[in-house]
């Protein structure tokens, strides 16, 4: 856990040496438990080896979102698919006899 609570928001992308100093764990345990939590899927590795959170940990992730129902509820209309996106109401205001156009 301490290697997952090492990223932050600001700082998404960490060396295994960045992850050794905020966790306090030696370099050779991180890079080794780095290692296998890429092989599950749960870290990843950049192209310049810098580690990310994984996309097994953003969909338990996003599944134990208090937005989720939110979101699931808002998506038809955000997409056009719900009844409000599709209905387009346009209402022409004609000018009153005698006012002036501009």
């Amino acid at each position: 856990m301490r290697i997952l609570k090492a990223f932050t928001p600001d700082e998404s992308a960490l060396t295994v040496s960045e992850i050794s100093r905020r966790t306090g764990l030696h370099v050779a345990t991180v890079s080794r438990l780095v290692a296998e939590l890429v092989s599950h899927g749960f870290l990843s590795r950049d192209a310049d080896r810098r580690v990310r959170i994984g996309v097994r940990l953003w969909n338990p992730g996003t599944r134990a979102s208090p937005t989720l129902s939110l979101r699931d509820a808002a998506m038809p209309f955000m997409e056009g698919g719900g009844e409000p996106a599709q209905r387009q109401e346009h209402e022409e205001v004609k000018p009153s006899v005698g006012e002036a156009h501009a």
